[in-house]
């Protein structure tokens, strides 16, 4: 079987592709996709830096293994959920409160400041890029619950 395939949606075009040979799925092709840096008609590929290079293509895998699980309790006046953690791969929230807590990236957060709020009984996980400031809560009303909080470092 030879690379690339031709295909004919009324005059036909040819798709670059690869052929393989898979163990379990047996021979086929693959088509090929080219990383670019958005340049119309660019011909190269955009190098792998590690995330350094001008334009390049970044892959992290993040493997962790350290969850810190802290209770932060209900509270009208704006209190620190997490210090600035260089190493954060991740925050996830539950707010057990029968009120919304409000969560900001950075100090003191306030009814008008303020970058998600989490409602009574709600989960949330901080998506990417990973913040790793300083995060503060404060809820709309003084509850007897807790911001329930598990920070995933390296």
């Amino acid at each position: 079987m030879a690379d690339n395939s031709v295909r004919t949606p009324g005059t036909g075009e040819t798709i670059f592709s690869d052929e393989l040979t898979h163990t379990v799925l047996g021979s086929g092709k693959a088509q090929l996709v080219k990383l670019m840096d958005g340049t119309l008609g660019a011909e190269a590929a955009i190098a792998a830096g590690g995330g350094v290079d001008t334009n390049a293509l970044r892959v992290v895998e993040s493997v962790c293994a350290t969850a810190t699980l802290t209770n932060l309790a209900s509270a009208a006046t704006s209190a620190q959920a997490l210090a600035s953690t260089a190493g954060r791969h991740g925050v996830l929230m539950f707010n057990d409160d029968a009120n919304a807590v409000l969560i900001k990236y950075g100090t003191t957060a306030s009814a008008t400041s303020y970058t998600v709020s989490i409602p009574a009984g709600g989960y949330w996980e901080m998506p990417f890029p990973i913040y790793t400031g300083r995060i503060d809560a404060i809820w709309l009303a003084d509850g007897s619950g807790s911001l329930r909080i598990t920070e995933i470092t390296t």
